[in-house]
């Protein structure tokens, strides 16, 4: 008996996911076309576009009908931050092992200094977007480099805890040796860029003109430069420039300008070419 029932129940889950599955198909591959209705209560489904968006509206009266709406797309809320877990207090004399990784995250940061300029005020700054150990490791520290031989460089620091004073507390710094740039040549750079209607923002193609301009003064005559746009087509805009050629690079980059879709498969077929 229990058998049959996990058989009966598995089949109709089957089914429910195909019925699921194949609304959702019959949604998305509509004709481009608003979706018609005179219910007033409507459950929407959407995906956003830059120009629009596809919708699917229920309505209690009559089926689900679907189409590209074009215009303004609805508010969507696409930051989102993972819930943070606190490991908590743990004895070393019960956990006396530990892990740390040398690759470390640095965004929390940049990100909630994104929203201090944007006029975001504490209380509306996600609790999720505060990451203590990013906005430590954002910055670079004058800890000792590494011995030779050795592959990194450990440095100590104890001192008293300020909320218990019958504790002390010990931070450890970690530091590889510094890396040379100025010895490395012959690099051939190809570089695609999003420039579609999502990119027109201070935080966004504007930030990457001037990180542009940062990265010309470290490269040289051997180095090589490339340049894939992507939007609603691809464009080769910069095609193995020389790294000391700063104007002609700038000039490529600051002529960039947001408009359109977003074609990104064709724009990485066209940059691997180019590489």
């Amino acid at each position: 008996m229990n058998a049959t029932m996990n058989r009966m129940t598995k089949l109709l889950a089957c089914l429910f996911a195909v019925l699921f599955a194949g609304t959702l198909a019959a949604c998305f591959s509509a004709p481009d076309q608003a979706p018609a209705g005179t219910g007033e209560e409507k459950i929407s489904i959407g995906v956003p576009y830059d120009t629009g968006f596809v919708a699917c509206d229920s309505y209690e009266e009559g089926p689900a009908e679907c189409g590209f709406w074009y215009g303004d797309p609805i508010a969507w809320n696409t930051e989102e931050y993972g819930v943070i877990r606190e490991g908590g207090f743990l004895s070393t004399r019960a956990n006396p092992l530990s892990t740390l990784s040398a690759d470390v995250d640095t965004a929390s940061y940049a990100n909630l200094r994104r929203m201090v300029f944007d006029g975001y005020g504490v209380d509306e700054i996600p609790a999720g977007a505060v990451r203590i150990e990013e906005m430590l490791n954002y910055f670079t520290y004058d800890y000792a480099e590494p011995a030779a031989g050795e592959r990194f460089s450990v440095t100590t620091h104890l001192g008293p805890c300020p909320w218990n004073p019958e504790t002390r507390l010990l931070t450890l710094g970690f530091a590889t040796a510094r890396e040379n740039t100025e010895t490395i040549r012959g690099r051939n750079l190809v570089f695609l860029i999003d420039v579609s209607g999502s990119m027109d923002s201070r935080d966004k193609l504007d930030l990457l003109k001037d990180a542009f301009a940062v990265l010309v003064r470290s490269l040289g005559r051997d180095d090589r430069i490339s340049i894939v746009t992507y939007a609603s087509g691809e464009e080769l805009i910069l095609e193995g420039a020389r790294g000391d050629e700063a104007r002609t690079i700038m000039r490529a980059i600051d002529r960039l300008e947001a408009s359109g879709s977003t074609n990104g498969e064709r724009g990485l077929e066209r940059a691997y070419e180019v590489a």
